[in-house]
């Protein structure tokens, strides 16, 4: 007696259900990868590349913003636990992270064996996206939130948020001092007036002339 045939509906849900879990193209070369790097600077980097390029074939942007945009800018000069992203179509961005093996822990997604966090952010400053930066990191291009939103966001989270204000404001100054000669003033002086916090870009731009003069 032949095999009975799996009915037709059931083997496309099996089918479609084995799509949905298969790792994404390059995954498992990449975590070899990430497992040997050390430097948490650089796994980072790969890794945001890495996974902006996958979002990229699906027809999703993404953005890095917050701590981990600072980090970039910087060089790693300031590091922070997690990778803050934000993205065109977050339904997407999940379902990759499930493949890749990260698991919603509250509003972090983590993936425990590479000891990566992702926090998807929703975007509020459309500017950002207009405005913003390419980094190369070896092949892959990583998009960055422009850095007079970002240090409008630090200034923001120094003066209202007040979890860290020294450390956001010392992010703030860097950046300042480091994209000096290069940041839209007029743009990020209404950004400051915007979050009322021109009084604090005052003061961190007139420190970083007066650091640049020194120098």
């Amino acid at each position: 007696m032949p095999p009975q045939r799996k009915n037709d509906g059931v083997r496309r849900q099996d089918e479609e259900s084995a799509k949905n879990d298969e790792t994404p193209r390059g995954w498992k070369e990449l975590v070899k990868r990430l497992r040997k790097e050390e430097n948490l600077f650089k796994r980072t980097a790969l890794f945001t590349g890495y996974l902006f390029y996958i979002l990229s074939k699906k027809n999703v942007d993404a953005y890095l913003v917050g701590g981990t945009a600072v980090a970039f800018y910087t060089s790693g000069q300031f590091t922070t636990g997690d990778i803050d992203i934000t993205v065109t179509d977050t339904e997407k961005a999940v379902k990759l992270l499930k493949q890749m093996g990260f698991e919603k822990t509250g509003r972090i997604w983590l993936n425990q064996k590479l000891t990566l966090a992702i926090d998807i952010i929703v975007d509020t400053s459309p500017s950002s996206k207009a405005r913003a930066r390419t980094i190369l990191i070896e092949r892959f291009q990583i998009k960055v939130v422009c850095v007079e939103d970002l240090i409008i966001d630090r200034l923001v989270a120094a003066k209202y948020w007040r979890s860290s204000p020294k450390y956001d404001i010392e992010q703030a100054t860097v950046l300042f001092k480091a994209y000096l000669n290069s940041i839209d003033k007029p743009y990020i002086k209404q950004l400051a007036n915007a979050q009322h916090v021109d009084d604090y870009l005052q003061e961190i731009e007139e420190w970083a002339t007066k650091q640049t003069q020194l120098d």
